[in-house]
């Protein structure tokens, strides 16, 4: 973060991607070209896509999601057609590691859909995170029941 003659500008930066942010374009016209001169660049404009991330501006607020983002999880899962949920969790559930009653699912699909779901909660969906943190505890030895938590809390 740089803060200068009464304006602020904050440098995010991702392997080789910056993102710059400023509430003045003088600052970042000047960051720009300073960059410019030590550094091979290209500015690629007004961000619209970082990370998964969608960004949508307009004259009053700036807003993020990760619409495409999460329709390719749900693809990726099969769970296009699924039927959203009101709450993202069901505080009337009790997992367990072990109930004697479920099957057990394959690791490695489970693993990727919290995957999925925890970068998603941390980015732009702080309201599932609470539901999503929990089920890694499961990661060794899911279980049909922790598949339909999954889905049931964070779809």
């Amino acid at each position: 973060m740089r803060s200068q003659q009464g304006t602020q500008a904050i440098i995010t930066v991702f392997v080789d991607d910056l993102i710059i942010l400023s509430d003045s374009k003088v600052e970042l016209t000047e960051i720009k070209t300073t960059l410019s001169t030590a550094f091979k660049m290209k500015d690629l404009g007004e961000i619209k896509h970082c990370l998964g991330i969608t960004v949508e501006r307009d004259e009053n607020k700036l807003s993020i999601h990760q619409k495409y983002s999460v329709e390719q999880i749900l693809d990726k899962f099969h769970m296009l057609n699924c039927n959203a949920a009101a709450i993202s969790m069901d505080t009337n559930i009790k997992l367990c590691h072990d109930d004697g009653v479920s099957k057990p699912v394959e690791p490695k699909h489970y693993q990727s859909l919290i995957g999925s779901l925890l970068y998603v909660a941390t980015a732009t969906r702080p309201d599932i995170a609470e539901a999503v943190g929990e089920l890694p505890g499961y990661n060794t030895h899911p279980t049909e029941a922790h598949l339909t938590a999954v889905k049931c809390y964070a779809i």
